[in-house]
């Protein structure tokens, strides 16, 4: 919750929020089509060609509303109970003093993103749902054979998808380690799938 006091002064209230060219950006959109412009062609996240181009802001317009917020959720059901296992996962590479401010507040930090999420069972049952609905449009996409969602180059599409759905991958502990069961299961649920593993491998083999 420490990053309010930087972006409510701003106008906003959540993140990611990007100050550049005497502009605010507060929209991960906004922010990637920001960095588009400003990269070597080769790098650009958004093809040239226009049907190219609104196939991949359909699937990343598609991630944003569909599979983020339902991902964090059901994420947020499972470990916010858990707090010696939730606390080293939401302070990844917060400074010292925000650690430990996270510590000391947890009980409060929790109610506020239980209540300001809906993190609740229904919740969690209805945002699950819509994952699974995602990762099955993503397993279809799939099945045509190609390596990425759009094209044959890495897209938003692809970025967007693995940056969302990273939280119930969890690449980084590839034995689910030292998570609730529930919340294992349902990562290895969503590994089985071919989004899944798409997913992965993106995380594993695109992250420069």
């Amino acid at each position: 919750m420490l990053h309010l006091f930087r972006t409510v002064p701003r106008g906003r209230r959540a993140t990611p929020l990007l100050m550049a060219d005497g502009h605010i950006l507060a929209d991960s959109t906004d922010i990637l089509h920001w960095v588009d412009k400003r990269v070597p062609p080769s790098q650009r996240l958004f093809p040239d060609e226009p049907g190219a181009r609104a196939e991949v802001e359909r699937w990343e317009h598609l991630f944003d509303d569909d599979l983020g917020p339902h991902v964090r959720r059901v994420t947020y059901f499972h470990l916010l109970p858990e707090k010696e296992l939730a606390l080293p996962i939401m302070s990844i590479g917060a400074p010292r003093s925000e650690a430990l401010a996270l510590r000391v507040g947890y009980p409060l930090v929790r109610r506020m993103i239980s209540r300001s999420l809906k993190v609740t069972a229904e919740g969690e049952a209805s945002s699950l749902a819509k994952v699974r609905g995602v990762l099955a449009d993503v397993d279809r996409a799939l099945g045509q054979g190609h390596k990425y969602l759009v094209g044959d180059r890495f897209s938003a599409a692809d970025l967007t998808f693995a940056a969302l759905a990273a939280p119930l991958l969890q690449p980084k502990n590839p034995d689910l380690v030292d998570l609730p069961s529930a919340f294992a299961t349902l990562a290895r649920e969503a590994r089985s799938t071919a989004a899944g593993r798409f997913g992965l491998r993106l995380l594993h083999e695109e992250r420069g």
